[in-house]
């Protein structure tokens, strides 16, 4: 397995209250700001699939609600904190801020050969 850190944003850019939406080694990722920490999780919640980005951030229990079920999930490790049902954890991706710049750390996917 061979890790990939990618330069995603400024950590400026990322608004405190709503998370930045990128795609980081061919995933749709979204990129959360609480305080002078980072977090980066899947954009697709893994109970009926809501668009993460649009979710409510807490910054003082560092979790994400889901915009439709209200559903809230640990920023660090992506479990369920609202509910003990949900099997499926949101996918959680190292983040930092090194020099005021967000690094994301992702596993580098095979790249298949295309027919010639």
């Amino acid at each position: 397995m061979v890790m990939v850190e990618t330069d995603v944003a400024a950590l400026t850019d990322i608004d405190p209250d709503r998370p930045l939406m990128k795609r980081v080694g061919g995933r749709l990722m979204a990129i959360a700001r609480a305080g002078d920490k980072v977090f980066a999780f899947g954009n697709t919640c893994p109970h009926w699939g809501a668009p993460m980005r649009e979710g409510k951030i807490c910054v003082k229990r560092n979790e994400i609600e889901c915009p439709w079920h209200r559903f809230r999930f640990d920023l660090a490790t992506g479990e369920s904190v609202a509910s003990t049902g949900l099997r499926r954890p949101l996918p959680v991706y190292a983040a930092r801020v090194e020099n005021g710049r967000v690094l994301v750390t992702v596993e580098k996917r095979e790249e298949k050969d295309s027919p010639a």
